[in-house]
């Protein structure tokens, strides 16, 4: 068995931009259908600005 991310679960993850003006952000974001939500995680930021959620994999950049 293959432990790896295959390449159609990366398709899927999200890729978003935020302002410092939604710190502290969390994900998911205040918009996302109820539905469709995980638990509330604050996203660490790295030097670069960028961040990952650990439930779902969607990314945040700092912009």
């Amino acid at each position: 068995m293959n432990n790896s991310v295959d390449d159609t679960q990366h398709k899927f993850v999200s890729h978003s931009v935020v302002s410092e003006s939604e710190l502290p952000f969390h994900c998911p974001p205040k918009d996302t259908q109820k539905w469709n939500m995980h638990p509330k995680v604050y996203i660490q930021f790295d030097k670069k600005g960028k961040g990952a959620c650990p439930y779902c994999g969607s990314r945040y950049e700092l912009g």
